[in-house]
């Protein structure tokens, strides 16, 4: 009997060890990733998470796809420098990481890849 409670005892603490390990681990764990032409940034904030609608021209579908920025979104500069989420205007080449919500991606993290097409570069 006592085999039998040092035996339970053993899994509850693993399984909790590895819920607790899981959790930790998880939060990323439903990030996609998704690259594109920005069409349009919304010029005030939307009600989801007072977030900014901004909506691209999804690389590998071509379709469009809406972001909400929210103040927790990174931003992050063509020179990996956090930049504000007002920098982010059309026609700009991005990479985005998020979660799917309904009516888009919550955007985690953007990175601004190329903004050439803003002067005509392209």
């Amino acid at each position: 009997m006592r085999k039998l409670v040092i035996a339970v005892f053993l899994l509850l603490f693993l399984g909790s060890l590895l819920f607790f390990l899981g959790l930790r681990q998880g939060a990323n764990e439903n990030l996609f990733l998704f690259k594109g032409r920005v069409i349009s940034v919304s010029k005030t904030t939307v009600a989801y998470k007072d977030s900014i609608l901004v909506t691209i021209l999804e690389e590998e579908t071509g379709n469009p796809l809406p972001l909400y920025v929210t103040n927790k979104t990174e931003v992050l500069s063509e020179l990996n420098n956090p930049v504000s989420r007002t920098s982010l205007s059309e026609s700009m080449i991005i990479e985005v990481a998020g979660t799917p919500i309904e009516g888009g991606i919550e955007a985690t993290k953007v990175n601004i890849i190329d903004t050439a097409a803003l002067q005509g570069y392209l």
